[in-house]
Formats: C-alpha cells, sequence, structure tokens
C-alpha cells in the first residue's frame, strides 16, 4: 500500500535517501533507453557564432597550445557543416582535411580572441583532454550526456522531496522531450533548460537534509559548491547569474525561517553569514581559475568581455516584435546595427571594445529622456508578445508524448505575453507561500522552478521579445511542470478526502 501511494500521490514529507534511489532508478533507466539519441548517434554541427567561436578555440587549445588565438582564415566547426561525412572522424582529421595539416592550421592560429560565455569552451577541452583523438560526434555525445545527467539530478530531488513517482517520471521524461526537441547538441543552447533544474533540485535536497538546515560546515560547504555551480552556468550563459543568484537567495531566505521564525538569533546569524560568504567564494574562486586568465588586458583592440553583454542586447531588442519606432531609430534586431548605433554615440568605439556597452547606454537612455511615450508604447508591445507562442511549442513537443494539441492550442488563444508573466508570477507567489505554510520541500522546488521561468520571461521582456524555445526553454518546460503540479494537486486533494470519510 505504501508503495501505491508514493506511485501516486506526494507525501507530506521527505522520502528517506534510500527510498528515493529505489524509484530513480527505473524512471533513469526509462528516460535514457527512450531518449538515448540525446548522447547517443549523430546530429549536424552547429555554425552559429557561439559554439564555433568556443569549440574552435578549445581545438586551438589542444592541437595548436593557443587557447586565445583564432584562426581568421579557418573555421573548423564551420567546415564540419558543410562536411558532415566527418562528424565520425577525429576533430585533428577534421582539421587536417581542412587545412591540409594540423600544424598548417596552428600556423594560421593568430588573432587574439577572448571567449564568452566560456563553459562550453571549457567542457570541449575537458572532453579533448580526455581523448586527444576526439570525434565531432563523441563531442556531441559528451554533452548530451551531462544535460541528461542534470535532469536526472532533478528528477531525483523531486523523489527525495516527496514528489510521487508519476509525477517525477512525467517531470523528467518531458524534461529530456525538451532537450530532444531543441535539435542541437554542440551548443549552449540545450544547457538552458536543464541548468536551473539542476540548481532547483540541488536545492530542494540540501533544504531536505537536516545537516545543512542546521548551518555550520556542511551549510558552508553547501553554499560552496553552489557558487561554484552558479559561476559554471553563468558561463554558459550570462542571464544565469540573475536565475540562480536569485535562487540562492531564495534558498537563504527558506533557510531562514526554517531555522528560526521568532527572530533573528547570533547563531543563525552566524549560519547566513556563512553561507552567503562561502557562495561568494565559490563563485570567485571558479571565475579566477576559468575566466580570468582568459582575458588579454594588454590588448584594447580585443574584446574582453567573457559575459555577454547586456545592453547590446537590450538596445537591440526595441526592434523585436517589429514596431514602426525601432524602425525610426535605426534599430534592428542585427549586432552590426549595434556597433553602428555606438559608433555613433562614441566614433572611436571598437566592437565589444571596452567603451561600447557605455556607448549604447547614452543611446538608450536618450530614447527614453526623447521619446517616453514610443518607449512605453514599445514594451507595452514586448510585453504583449513576450512567450505568446510558447504553448504552440507545448503543443508540439507534447504531441510526441499523446498529449492531444487542443490543449496548447486552445491555450495559445485565449492567452498573451501578459497572461503568461501573470501565471509565472502566481504560480511563484503561491509556492512560496505555501511553502512558508507547510514546510513542505518539494514546494519549494516548484517555486524555485517558476522562479527560472520568471527570469527567462524577463529576459525575454527586456531583449529578444518573441517565444523562440533554444533561448527560453526553461519557460517551455515550466508550462508542462505546472500542468503537472496542478494535476497532482488535484489527485492529492481527491485522495485526502476521500481517506477523511
Amino acid at each position: 500500500m505504501s508503495i501505491l501511494r508514493d506511485l501516486f500521490l506526494s507525501s507530506d514529507g521527505n522520502r528517506g535517501w534510500l527510498r528515493s534511489l529505489t524509484y530513480f532508478l527505473p524512471i533513469a533507466l526509462i528516460t535514457l533507453l527512450s531518449h538515448r539519441d540525446i548522447f547517443t548517434g549523430t546530429k549536424p554541427a552547429t555554425g552559429t557564432a557561439h559554439p564555433e567561436q568556443s569549440i574552435n578555440m578549445a581545438m586551438n587549445a589542444a592541437y595548436c597550445g593557443k587557447p586565445s588565438l583564432w584562426s581568421s582564415r579557418y573555421s573548423p566547426q564551420v567546415f564540419l557543416t558543410t562536411r558532415p561525412d566527418l562528424m565520425s572522424a577525429p576533430l585533428r582529421n577534421v582539421i587536417a582535411a581542412m587545412a591540409g595539416s594540423v600544424d598548417a592550421y596552428c600556423q594560421t592560429a593568430n588573432e587574439p580572441v577572448v571567449v564568452s560565455e566560456n563553459s562550453l569552451f571549457w567542457l570541449t577541452r575537458l572532453a579533448l583532454w580526455q581523448n586527444v583523438h576526439l570525434t565531432a560526434d563523441q563531442l556531441g555525445d559528451f554533452l548530451g550526456a551531462i544535460r541528461i545527467a542534470m535532469v536526472l539530478v532533478f528528477g531525483f530531488a523531486l523523489l527525495r522531496t516527496g514528489s510521487s513517482v508519476l509525477f517525477t517520471l512525467a517531470a523528467v521524461i518531458i524534461g529530456a522531450g525538451i532537450l530532444r526537441s531543441l535539435g542541437v547538441r554542440d551548443s549552449i543552447y540545450p544547457f538552458v533548460t536543464c541548468m536551473p533544474l539542476m540548481a532547483a533540485g540541488l536545492y530542494g535536497m540540501a533544504m531536505s537534509s537536516p545537516a545543512i538546515r542546521r548551518g555550520g560546515v556542511w551549510s558552508a560547504l553547501f553554499a560552496l559548491a553552489m557558487g561554484i555551480v552558479t559561476a559554471f552556468c553563468a558561463s554558459m550563459r550570462t542571464t544565469h547569474l540573475y536565475m540562480l543568484g536569485a535562487m540562492f537567495l531564495i534558498y537563504l531566505a527558506m533557510l531562514f525561517t526554517g531555522r528560526d521564525r521568532a527572530r533573528a538569533t547570533p547563531a543563525v546569524v552566524k549560519g547566513l553569514t556563512a553561507a552567503a560568504a562561502s557562495f561568494v567564494v565559490g563563485y570567485v574562486a571558479y571565475l579566477s581559475v576559468f575566466i580570468y586568465p582568459l582575458r588579454i588586458s594588454d590588448n584594447p583592440n580585443v574584446s574582453n568581455y567573457v559575459y555577454h553583454t547586456f545592453m547590446h542586447q537590450v538596445v537591440l531588442g526595441l526592434a523585436v516584435p517589429d514596431n514602426a519606432f525601432a524602425k525610426s531609430q535605426g534599430v534592428a534586431w542585427d549586432d552590426m546595427v549595434g556597433f553602428g548605433i555606438a559608433k555613433k554615440m562614441d566614433p572611436k568605439v571598437t566592437y565589444y571594445g571596452p567603451t561600447y556597452e557605455g556607448a549604447l547606454l547614452k543611446f538608450y537612455t536618450g530614447l527614453w529622456r526623447d521619446h517616453p511615450r514610443e518607449m512605453l508604447g514599445v514594451y507595452a508591445l514586448k510585453m504583449r508578445s513576450n512567450g505568446d507562442e510558447v504553448f504552440l511549442s507545448a503543443a508540439g513537443v507534447g504531441e510526441r508524448y499523446y498529449i492531444p494539441r487542443i490543449f496548447g492550442e486552445t491555450m495559445h488563444k485565449i492567452t498573451n505575453g501578459f497572461a503568461i508573466m501573470a501565471i509565472v508570477i502566481a504560480a511563484f507567489l503561491a509556492a512560496m507561500w505555501r511553502y512558508l505554510k507547510t514546510g513542505r520541500t518539494r514546494v519549494l522546488v516548484i517555486g524555485m522552478v517558476a522562479l527560472a521561468a520568471l527570469t527567462s520571461m524577463g529576459e525575454g521582456f527586456l531583449t529578444y521579445s518573441i517565444f523562440v524555445g533554444i533561448y527560453y526553454s526553461i519557460v517551455l518546460y515550466f508550462m508542462f511542470f505546472l500542468a503537472f503540479v496542478l494535476i497532482q494537486a488535484a489527485i492529492d486533494a481527491a485522495a485526502a478526502k476521500a481517506s477523511s470519510r
């Protein structure tokens, strides 16, 4: 009877580690077998700018000993997009097929470059360090395996914090399904789904551990680890700094309410301060080892941004969706348009140079100063369009799992960006309120996932305000997840009512 309850119903408290592991193993096996194409087989190489830079520079480090020098003549990653027959050949052979020999290629790698959002660069270097004869297919398998592992960490956390087995299975399968639907492997974008899920799961497991909740050494060590995790995720996609940073602040706040609801005693303050300091130490340690050494401080003509610039996206985002005011100001979603605007503000500016962001900020604030009504109109349009087609994407993904398209298509017809944002905010606030009232850790995990979706919606509002799966896949995931939460809540309520009779 206990197993049947765990299968269909949520637990009032946390499950034991062994019991959670027992349920987790078949879920992991089902997910890995049914979605093995995520981490096996072949997919075409991605030729977009970020994976091209990250993977090329990792190859330059491995084969040429030049981790900061770029070949302006050759691009192995772009070459692979034209030669799918070489996906199963060692990357060293790909370079030789392209340039004649590895040595000939390395001689052309003489242009200084700093990799921004460089976690993909470091993961590729790790894969090459493990296997110098790595193929492009094997790199894709390696990256896919890391992503599916992140989703499975989230699944284990759901079980540990009291979610039902079927709820967990559905949550993990949909996560894997969204990874599959993105259709790329050698890119940062599939990580957009699984990194916040992994972080939410880790915080849930931490709050389910009495040793961590009590504060002290274990709490500080966990915070140190999460500082490192946050730095890694933020170096994969810059907006995850705000997302995972907000998760850590929520974790600290909930840790406080759990330890002492009455007042901030010296012991509580000391424990929270130690956790916050440890988080910062972990974050800075990662930057010091993996980020700061990549900068080329003595070359003013080289972009030293190790993160994705902010004002560049905000200014170009004024043109999305299409509107007359952005056109009148010469704004379009094009990198070179951003550079042109910056040049107008500062003729000496270089692309992504040290004054680039300041020049764009000057342009942006000038628009608000001179055209406040038009800017408000643009942002009203952006909010209305923000995430607008997420339910159509959900219909496409759900159809593969026998979920009728009519649900997603109907939601698309009756919602817009304002409604979607309201849904996400309401879900986050309801989860936080419910956690404070009941102390059930699984509800905190739900709140963390809602927070990730809310942050992603905020990114969309400020930048590219039309739903694109590779950018905002965590929002897509949340729509499924929220539906599962509501269905599970209805089942739990019906069971509680039946048992009280």
